[in-house]
């Protein structure tokens, strides 16, 4: 008898160790479901997952499309403004050479004195129309690339490095049309021509900052 009781005893505290206590956490699975309140939420998962992908798949197909269309028109853009650069540079750049070597201009990089300084600066003023909208500012250097004269005469010569284009102007046809930069804010390319004395030997360089403005076909392509 003591026997049984204590085994009975045993037992009983077995049952209450392993039984977990009211109220208290239980572990969760997904199989301790019956199959009917799994297969709905297999299904479930299942649908999300496929809205989930399918919407992902979409979404890049619009992106790459989009990306695509966007990359045709900034080529055509760009192939017009290239376009429409070499056929006005042609102008611009000789209408620089032309100025750059002005009598007037040429007397001052050789002779840099007050009078000749206000001569060069009123020739340069000359071109400097407010009618030219797309003209940023004028600049004259000298041979060793320093700035001399800047029209407007408040504004200072800009910061771009224009090592590049003063080496094309020294050789023929002594002009050349720069890169494009930001500029203040905008974007504008520089005309260069070299000033020359009587023997073909650099005396300086006049730099036209022209700002890059489109018209309304250069809109065109943008839409």
């Amino acid at each position: 008898m003591p026997d049984e009781q204590t085994m009975t005893t045993r037992e009983v505290e077995r049952e209450e160790v392993t039984r977990p206590a009211a109220g208290g956490w239980q572990p969760f699975s997904l199989f301790d479901l019956s199959i009917r309140r799994r297969l709905p939420l297999l299904i479930g998962t299942l649908l999300f997952v496929i809205i989930a992908i399918s919407t992902y798949a979409s979404y890049q197909g619009v992106k790459d499309s989009e990306f695509k269309i966007a990359h045709e028109r900034l080529v055509t853009l760009t192939t017009y403004l290239a376009t429409q650069l070499q056929q006005q540079g042609a102008g611009m750049t000789t209408r620089n050479v032309a100025l750059a070597n002005d009598s007037t201009i040429r007397a001052f990089l050789q002779s840099p004195s007050k009078p000749t300084r206000e001569a060069a600066i009123a020739i340069l003023k000359q071109m400097a129309t407010a009618q030219d909208t797309n003209n940023f500012q004028i600049e004259l250097w000298n041979a060793a690339r320093e700035p001399l004269v800047t029209i407007p005469e408040t504004a200072t010569p800009q910061a771009s490095d224009l090592y590049h284009e003063f080496q094309q102007s020294q050789a023929d046809p002594f002009k050349t049309l720069g890169t494009i930069r930001i500029v203040n804010g905008a974007a504008a390319f520089p005309v260069v021509a070299a000033a020359r004395d009587n023997s073909g030997k650099p005396l300086g360089y006049l730099v036209r900052w022209r700002k890059l403005a489109g018209n309304a076909e250069a809109r065109k392509q943008l839409t």
